[in-house]
């Protein structure tokens, strides 16, 4: 394996160390395609897994009973010296009730959603692989062109980790109740001084005016400023209320108007027929 792979695959090893606590000795569950694969082309798993992993010998490489069952129902004629070597390995009982499933379906079941027992993946089925990156939590390995290749950490993975360093820094509740007391505690405190200024500069004021000097501090606020209460006055005196003119006095004015022009449209033509007759 190159020195530059090797590097990049410890950093995503280290990446999924220190956001999702993965502890040696490392757990790494084998897909059947992946193991037949890797005895064909005679890839030694093993000291592959240890130079990425910079882990003890002690490595558990693991494979379910239903990827077993797989290899046994192919037989030794399709599968040959694969079967042998998977009787070898270290086996994992199947987290499904019921009898045997398709080894995708197991070991997506077998992982869960957290993978809460930190298991590293091999597989070369890609509609596995796809659906595991989108968990964020299992790293994966997988065969391109019989080179062991290590599936760098999603955006999803990184949008946990994230999530996760947000939900650190945020205050329990504990705190969120005690920070809320001591801004109220703030608040009543601000409150009492202002009062305690305004009193303060009253003071000042009366002590002037009484003293013959001139001042344009106030001694109060402004009572016209002053919003009135509901109900009531400044001073909370009762206001009258004030009584709305009907319609029928206003109609019987106009109508009166209109009257009194009607009556003086006669008499003005009057004076007007004797004046030209005086003339003539």
């Amino acid at each position: 394996m190159r020195i530059k792979r090797l590097k990049k695959y410890k950093k995503f090893v280290n990446f999924y160390k220190v956001v999702y606590k993965f502890k040696p000795p490392f757990k790494i569950l084998l897909d059947g395609n992946f193991f037949h694969q890797a005895v064909q082309n005679e890839f030694n798993l093993r000291e592959n897994f240890y130079k990425i992993l910079a882990d003890t010998p002690l490595t558990l490489i693991l494979m379910t009973k239903c990827v077993l069952r797989e290899f046994e129902t192919l037989g030794p004629s399709v599968v040959g010296n694969t079967l042998k070597e998977a009787k070898k390995i270290v086996k994992e009982s199947c987290k499904h009730p019921g009898g045997i499933l398709p080894p995708d379906e197991c070991i997506k079941i077998f992982i869960d959603k957290k993978n809460e027992a930190k298991h590293f993946v091999c597989t070369n089925d890609e509609e596995l692989r796809n659906e595991l990156r989108n968990l964020g939590t299992v790293p994966i390995f997988f065969f391109k062109h019989n080179i062991l290749v290590m599936d760098s950490p999603t955006e999803i993975t990184e949008e946990k980790h994230r999530m996760k360093e947000q939900l650190k820094n945020e205050p329990t509740r504990q705190e969120k109740v005690f920070l809320k007391e001591q801004q109220e505690e703030i608040k009543e405190f601000q409150k009492q001084e202002r009062e305690r200024e305004a009193a303060k500069r009253r003071l000042q004021v009366k002590d002037l005016y009484c003293m013959g000097i001139k001042t344009k501090l106030a001694l109060g606020p402004n009572p016209l400023s002053v919003k009135r209460k509901l109900g009531g006055g400044s001073d909370g005196s009762v206001l009258k209320k004030r009584r709305k003119r009907s319609g029928k006095r206003s109609k019987s004015l106009s109508e009166g108007k209109r009257q009194k022009l009607d009556g003086d449209q006669p008499s003005q033509q009057q004076d007007q027929v004797t004046k030209i007759a005086a003339s003539i």
